[in-house]
């Protein structure tokens, strides 16, 4: 695999591609080593499948004690490790510099790149984009979901004592906490005396729960300090939180598509990817060259883009949209297409 999946997020890392990796990094997302010439360290896929990425340098990996079984890899080169591989011992030859990245963050990664482009000159949009992908209440929130619920939702201040909402009233907004802390205090039926059962912080999020289940408030939440609050209003919650906003369809269905009149495959991957395997019929258009492409694409027919899993391929389908253009995504990607259709 050559240099282009990761170092379209790595070499250089888009500000929020950058963001984003930061504030994963106490999920193991991705390990960063740094060796001295000859220096060693033995790793093992805990993914399904994860990177080994070599940012500078040069090193030797191994799955055994034979030396001349040893693989090199030079600055920019990638190694792909699977979960059921034996560990591998890697040795610097020089000072070198690697990333160990799991690939369902870097599916990830990718996305939120592309997606950021889409906002350039837009500079208080790609903020509230920003602020919502680092938050854990929106971790599983799809890419092109969380895309249009940046440009829906609002900013507005909350002064210290302010009950954002109150115990009993019925809900018709979600909150998420940009800055400030608040307290959430909750009372029994029949005790008049609340007792204080949390506290939030920039990053939390509340409300969410009486939307879904239609009822009312069950605690009031009241900020302990000033701070800033993102709204979304129920219906907006409803569309794009409780529901994805870019269509997907399995395999079978898409299958059935195919088979007739004016549906078209686009695989959205690296040429990378691509050349290790791809759907019969499908045509190649990088995701990152998607929107420089679309003149390529006819409004009087359908596409269905997939890549890997789902997560690139709906923010293909996502532009492809806003653009007036029929587009869904192939739900899990390539991986839920029958193999005997893959060729290599």
């Amino acid at each position: 695999m050559s240099l282009n999946y990761l170092s379209f997020v790595t070499l250089p890392l888009p500000k929020m591609g950058r963001d984003f990796l930061l504030a994963q990094n106490d999920k193991s997302i991705y390990r960063y080593f740094s060796l001295c010439t000859d220096e060693s360290i033995t790793l093992k896929s805990t993914q399904v499948r994860s990177y080994l990425f070599v940012f500078l340098g040069q090193i030797s990996t191994r799955s055994d004690l034979d030396e001349e079984d040893a693989e090199l890899i030079g600055s920019g080169e990638i190694l792909k490790l699977v979960n059921n591989s034996d560990p591998i011992t890697i040795t610097a030859r020089v000072d070198s510099v690697i990333y160990h990245v799991d690939f369902s963050a870097l599916e990830k990664l990718v996305s939120w790149s592309v997606v950021s482009k889409l906002m350039e000159g837009d500079e208080s949009a790609a903020r509230r984009l920003s602020t919502l992908m680092n938050f854990s209440s929106l971790d599983t929130l799809p890419v092109d979901s969380a895309f249009e619920l940046s440009q829906r939702m609002i900013e507005v201040p909350a002064e210290e004592g302010k009950d954002v909402v109150k115990q009993g009233e019925l809900a018709d907004s979600f909150y998420v906490i940009t800055e400030g802390t608040a307290d959430v205090w909750q009372s029994n039926p029949g005790d008049d005396d609340p007792r204080l059962v949390a506290k939030l912080t920039a990053g939390d999020s509340f409300g969410e729960d009486a939307l879904i289940t239609e009822g009312t408030r069950n605690a009031t939440v009241r900020m302990t300090s000033d701070g800033r609050l993102f709204i979304c209003k129920r219906e907006d919650f409803q569309e794009l939180v409780a529901h994805r906003s870019i269509d997907e369809i399995a395999s079978n269905e898409a299958l059935k598509l195919l088979a007739g009149d004016g549906y078209n495959l686009i695989d959205v991957r690296y040429k990378d990817e691509y050349d290790e395997g791809y759907i019969e019929n499908a045509t190649l258009i990088p995701l990152s060259n998607l929107r420089s492409r679309l003149s390529q694409f006819n409004k009087n027919e359908s596409y269905i883009l997939y890549c890997s899993s789902g997560k690139r391929s709906a923010v293909g389908a996502m532009i492809l949209s806003r653009a007036g253009i029929n587009a869904v995504s192939l739900q899990d990607g390539i991986a839920s297409w029958p193999n005997e259709a893959i060729r290599k």
